[in-house]
């Protein structure tokens, strides 16, 4: 249903087996209806008018949500997701000023399963929130407003599953010294933006 010109998502009370939800690229302002859609694995939201992250307590087993693309500022509600492996929330059409923000109790929930984040163009200046994340893999931040580079050395530090790191086009990269820091501060990183660091 991705590209067509849906404003709302319908009842979807009948569909109680559905796995994957494909609305992509659409004028979807609200996550709504999904009460019934409990086994549901992958969820793709991208490209849409959508606000606010909710509705998603019944989602149990859901793995995957594209969420990219949007004006979403905070991200919340996400206490029931246990499961969710992957979180791609990049690009929200955010106002002057304003950031992406992290909700701690969904954080919390989070940290438990996610190996893979995406968060690039979302004017964040901190990794220091996401550090509870231990279980993350794959951190994709470009083009944001990241400049310290104390804070980085100390997310890498922290999270010792992360294998692969993209901070292009943030202040931070172009600090003396920034790369060599990275990587001897890293136990587990062997990608790092353009560059792979093997048998570190």
């Amino acid at each position: 249903m991705n590209d067509k010109f849906i404003d709302a998502i319908g009842n979807l009370s009948d569909l109680k087996n559905l796995r994957v939800i494909y609305l992509q690229n659409n004028s979807i302002s609200k996550i709504e209806n999904l009460l019934f859609t409990t086994n549901l694995t992958h969820l793709y939201l991208q490209h849409n008018n959508i606000f606010k992250i909710e509705n998603l307590n019944n989602l149990y087993y859901l793995k995957c949500l594209f969420i990219g693309y949007n004006n979403i500022c905070v991200v919340e509600e996400m206490e029931n997701l246990e499961n969710l492996v992957e979180l791609d929330i990049e690009n929200q059409r955010l106002l002057t000023g304003e950031s992406l923000i992290f909700d701690p109790k969904s954080l919390k929930t989070l940290s438990g399963n996610l190996k893979i984040l995406n968060v690039t163009g979302n004017n964040i200046c901190y990794l220091k929130p996401l550090n509870c994340l231990y279980n993350l893999e794959i951190l994709i931040a470009k083009n944001n407003n990241i400049s310290e580079i104390i804070d980085v050395i100390e997310t890498v530090k922290v999270l010792k599953s992360l294998v692969e790191l993209q901070l292009e086009n943030n202040p931070v990269i172009c600090k003396l010294r920034y790369r060599e820091n990275v990587i001897a501060n890293s136990c587990s990183l062997s990608i790092y933006t353009n560059y792979y660091f093997l048998n570190l």
